[in-house]
């Protein structure tokens, strides 16, 4: 009975384990998703407010959303996280034209930009602008996170080398 129990409990880990990496993944997905959305709505409504027209079309904001999240899935199966990486490297730099590439050829496909060319060349050019920062600003939050998690192991150890005692925890309510 025991091995039984054992063996599903093993089972009903494994699932779980399985469940927060998928949900881990799907977390940084949304994330990504909505920060290239932010960018791509600025530029599309900068084009719009230089135009005089202050309304963005609904139908445009549902094609870019849908184009983000496909782009992610893209950037996570087929260019492995290039953004996430400390090294670019070739597949790093593929990916950030394939990516820019894309989403340039979906404004022209769907007239997001009238199908001007210069605003469409500009938009090329600021989308690789905005996977650069991206990978910058993931690249300094991943070292300061890495700093703040050493000075925190190091004030356990100092704390352990003290007194031998457990650190106090905090009260979770």
């Amino acid at each position: 009975m025991w091995n039984r129990l054992g063996c599903y409990f093993e089972a009903h880990m494994r699932c779980w384990r399985r469940l927060k990496r998928y949900l881990s993944t799907e977390i940084m997905i949304e994330y990504r998703a909505c920060l290239y959305f932010c960018c791509i709505l600025f530029f599309y409504c900068c084009y719009l407010g230089l135009h005089g027209d202050f309304f963005a079309r609904v139908p445009v904001l549902v094609e870019m959303i849908l184009l983000t999240y496909a782009m992610c899935y893209l950037q996570l199966y087929v260019f492995q996280n290039f953004d996430e990486t400390d090294h670019l490297g070739r597949w790093g730099l593929a990916g950030i034209l394939v990516c820019s590439v894309c989403y340039t050829a979906a404004s022209w496909i769907f007239l997001w930009f009238d199908r001007k060319k210069t605003v469409t060349a500009l938009f090329c050019i600021y989308m690789v602008m905005v996977y650069v920062s991206v990978r910058l600003a993931n690249k300094i939050k991943r070292r300061i996170d890495t700093e703040l998690l050493n000075q925190m192991l190091d004030k356990y150890k100092s704390e352990q080398k003290k007194g031998g005692q457990e650190p106090e925890k905090s009260a979770v309510s």
